[in-house]
């Protein structure tokens, strides 16, 4: 029961909040209604309260043209940022992957020169010249890799 009581008290109260108030204690009367347009007009007994009316419709009309002709607040959405994108995560893995691959060329092209140097075999100095040019162009990559990533760290 107690439940119930709390729940009634509820209804009413938002039923009393929800009721259109007149809060500026204008006094109303109502006209009959019309038979040409069948609305219930209600006007204000005072001028004063007629000019406020008329002045308000009018200073809105004026807001509302005035809101859509010109832009009050310019809404952009925003730019993500570089660190969050993709393209940072695609630059970073391929710098890994790069300076990963160099290294690995470049410990291939040492032990094949060093078989070279023991052994005098022409087949290893080969292995090592061709060793080297990958590690060249994997190095070369990642110096490009690198600088635009730079690049895109002072750009944004």
């Amino acid at each position: 029961m107690n439940n119930f009581l709390k729940i009634f008290l509820l209804v009413i109260i938002s039923f009393n909040i929800c009721l259109p108030q007149n809060t500026h204690n204008a006094e109303y009367e109502n006209e009959q209604i019309e038979k040409d347009n069948f609305t219930n007009k209600i006007k204000p007994k005072s001028i004063s309260e007629m000019k406020l009316v008329r002045n308000w419709k009018a200073n809105l009309d004026y807001q509302k043209e005035n809101f859509y002709r010109t832009s009050i607040i310019n809404i952009k959405p925003k730019k993500p940022k570089f660190i969050d994108s993709d393209l940072f995560l695609i630059i970073v893995g391929t710098s890994v992957a790069l300076g990963a691959t160099a290294a690995y060329f470049k410990l291939e092209s040492d032990r094949s020169y060093e078989k070279y140097l023991d052994t005098n075999n022409k087949t290893y100095l080969n292995k090592t010249d061709k060793y080297d040019l990958y590690s060249g162009i994997a190095l070369g990559t990642l110096e490009v890799n690198f600088g635009f990533l730079i690049y895109k760290f002072l750009t944004d």
